[in-house]
């Protein structure tokens, strides 16, 4: 599937509503923008890296506990923030009542195709409670869109990742859009 801007998908497990706004196709590669809706106690799954793109999130309405490195702040309406490649980061809406948050990536890279697959993996159920697929499946969704945990260093999980692709590859699991 390849995103259009205005095209909205949901992930119920999360709590998140996406929105594409400008996808990579809009910006010849160049950027994806996209809203998110959170629902209170709507959560991000994990800490986790982005290798070669930075994302900037812009408060539009509620507030955003944002994490990045050591450091939590709470972002109120209006406030901005980047986070460089290779930066660990994570967020949740703070206070009641959830947030809506303009995220921007630079390069898009295929990050709308993770969205799309991760968000799918949710709504089929192929995910437990805390939002995160078998281990198996968070490989290649990491080395499939250059997405990784906050630790252990990048250089480690990609060999690792990449074993798993294999190993999902040899159990039957579907292909990733790249």
């Amino acid at each position: 599937m390849v995103a259009r801007a205005g095209e909205v998908i949901e992930n119920p497990v999360t709590g998140e509503r996406m929105t594409f706004r400008r996808t990579r196709d809009d910006t010849g590669g160049a950027e994806l923008e996209v809203e998110l809706e959170l629902a209170p106690g709507a959560f991000l799954p994990l800490k986790h890296v982005h290798a070669r793109q930075e994302e900037r999130f812009t408060v539009l309405a509620g507030a955003l506990r944002f994490s990045s490195g050591s450091a939590t702040t709470v972002l109120e309406p209006g406030a901005t923030v980047a986070v460089p490649a290779g930066t660990p980061h994570a967020w949740a809406p703070a206070g009641g009542d959830g947030a809506r948050v303009a995220v921007l990536f630079t390069p898009a890279l295929a990050t709308e195709l993770f969205f799309e697959s991760f968000f799918a993996l949710a709504r089929d159920g192929k995910v437990n409670d805390k939002g995160v697929a078998n281990v198996v499946r968070m490989g290649q969704l990491g080395r499939a869109y250059d997405v990784y945990l906050a630790g252990p260093p990048v250089a480690l999980q990609r060999p690792v990742f990449a074993a798993l692709d294999l190993l999902g590859r040899l159990l039957g699991y579907p292909r990733l859009p790249r």
